[in-house]
């Protein structure tokens, strides 16, 4: 399947990086790329980036399996690389943050400060990173006896406004959830915005962790507990390995680099550990 831009790109002729991403997403990914790092490493290796965009329109950065058309790139006719993500049903370079194991951290913190009843907001469901939180969020807590009801996970939409509302529908049917753990850092900030509209004190009646280490969670009260992701070096390092794949120097990119718990105030001991 041929959208049309290869063409485009190849009348360019060479030192051009193409981006192709969901339409919707535009305008966020080309600030977000600031963030990764791909324009940086661009102008260093004297290549132009183009971005280009397509009307699919899921609530994501980057494609997943349901998207046929990754296939051909697959085939690897065309250098490519997934960035942040990785595909389950095709063989695709992809250069990722930790997400398993920055769920992992998060889990067993939760656990060791004596929560069991963990509330998770999740978002975008269908990306591969995504489902990796969700399962280990599950075996973490299937493992000490306490898997949670469905009800316990909703759907935030990666926004603040879709937190505050995971959160309202979680606590509606769980008002005795202790810890809530939110898919990015807007998602845990809409959380905490509905708790304090139910009156639950952050952390001493419910402790709230996120998953970004965004800029400004630093600086709201009480500060949010979070995993770091490498997001700057995930981009830096994906733009290398794609100039790389182009001319030849690498056959297949695999990479996921580490992440890591940053604790700060939003996060305390269950109140059950707390009387005792």
């Amino acid at each position: 399947m041929d959208f049309g831009f290869l063409s485009g790109i190849n009348a360019l002729g060479g030192g051009v990086l193409g981006y192709l991403i969901p339409f919707l997403f535009v305008l966020t990914v080309v600030v977000f790329f600031h963030e990764l790092g791909h324009f940086l490493v661009a102008r260093w290796c004297g290549v132009r980036v183009l971005v280009f965009s397509i009307g699919f329109g899921p609530e994501l950065f980057g494609f997943n399996d349901r998207h046929g058309f990754l296939k051909d790139f697959e085939e690897e006719r065309y250098p490519f690389i997934m960035v942040d993500n990785y595909s389950g049903s095709f063989a695709l370079d992809h250069v990722m943050c930790d997400y398993r194991g920055g769920a992992e951290q998060v889990m067993n913190y939760l656990l060791q400060l004596g929560h069991r009843k963990i509330a998770l907001i999740t978002g975008a469901p269908e990306a591969h990173t995504a489902r990796d939180v969700i399962e280990v969020y599950e075996t973490k807590l299937r493992a000490v006896g306490a898997l949670p009801p469905p009800t316990m996970r909703a759907d935030g939409r990666f926004t603040e406004d879709g937190g505050a509302k995971a959160c309202e529908r979680i606590f509606a049917s769980h008002p005795d959830v202790t810890a809530v753990f939110a898919g990015n850092d807007k998602m845990a900030l809409g959380a905490m915005h509905q708790l304090r509209r139910r009156k639950l004190d952050i952390p001493t009646d419910v402790s709230v962790v996120g998953f970004d280490d965004l800029g400004h969670s630093a600086f709201v009260n009480p500060s949010l507990t979070t995993v770091h992701l490498p997001l700057y070096e995930v981009g830096t390092l994906s733009c290398e390995r794609l100039i790389e794949r182009i001319h030849g120097k690498i056959d297949r990119v695999a990479e996921k680099l580490p992440t890591h718990l940053v604790v700060r105030d939003s996060t305390a001991l269950a109140a059950s550990v707390q009387a005792t």
